[in-house]
């Protein structure tokens, strides 16, 4: 049995606050006093959690320890395989007593027979389906290539007449400057004409 130790924490008002921890024991007590501020500076302040953390790590397991914590293993696993075992002829049991009631009486089979025949309908429905919605894409990626197709010919067509009619109105402009510049050239050579009879 461990020995009961009681900790008094108080504060000691005429050394500026410092904590004094009075430490009974069935042997006596004892009293430290801890500074405000640490006097070596090198002190490091733990949480709980990292002290209870230190303290389980630092533990060095005994002999009695380490082959007490085997023990338990070596128990487990053994339940374990025991329950798997148990498991497995609770299994071999209902396949033996499935196997004797195999002789499923005619209304039982009517009712597979009938589940058996509608699952195939149903998977077979289901194949079709898939067929047709494959083939329904097919068909809407088809026109989709069709519509782009036109959509480029039609520009392409509408780009060419654009072209054509630009051409005509270049040729027709070009047209009419060359009729301006040859009534120009006749304007100047019969003022020439006339400068020269006066």
């Amino acid at each position: 049995m461990k020995p009961k130790i009681w900790a008094i924490f108080s504060l000691d008002p005429i050394l500026t606050g410092e904590i004094v921890i009075h430490l009974v024991t069935a042997r006596g007590s004892d009293s430290s006093r801890i500074p405000n501020e640490d006097p070596s500076g090198q002190s490091v302040i733990l949480s709980s959690a990292e002290f209870r953390r230190i303290m389980v790590e630092s533990h060095v397991s005994s002999e009695e320890e380490k082959a007490t914590v085997l023990e338990a293993q070596r128990q487990a696993r053994d339940e374990a395989m025991d329950a798997a075992e148990q498991r497995k002829a609770q299994m071999r049991q209902a396949d033996l007593s499935r196997q004797k009631n195999q002789n499923l009486s005619e209304l039982e089979a009517e009712a597979r027979d009938r589940a058996q025949y509608l699952l195939e309908r149903a998977n077979t429905l289901r194949m079709e389906e898939e067929d047709e919605v494959k083939k329904l894409n097919e068909l809407i990626q088809e026109v989709q290539c069709h519509v782009v197709r036109d959509a480029q010919i039609q520009e392409k067509k509408l780009t060419r007449t654009e072209w054509l009619e630009e051409e005509k109105r270049l040729d027709a402009m070009m047209e009419v400057e060359r009729r301006r510049a040859l009534e120009t050239q006749e304007q100047i050579e019969q003022l020439r004409k006339q400068q020269r009879i006066k």
